[in-house]
């Protein structure tokens, strides 16, 4: 049986999310530049918060009545 490893890497160099900016790109580039190559297999976790800011469904507090 082939040994199985879990590694966690925080990416580096991920810019502030605004609207309409395509995150996978983003994330591809940034793993790139730390010398990481991902492969099939390879699982990435997103926060809620990115996608939600990609998505443009982010509300100011300060707007909410």
């Amino acid at each position: 049986m082939r040994a199985r490893k879990i590694e966690i890497i925080g990416i580096q160099g991920i810019p502030d999310i605004q609207k309409d900016m395509d995150i996978g790109e983003i994330i591809v580039d940034a793993s790139r530049r730390m010398g990481l190559e991902l492969r099939n297999g390879d699982i990435i976790v997103v926060s809620h918060i990115i996608v939600s800011k990609a998505e443009g469904r982010v509300v100011n507090l300060v707007d909410v009545e």
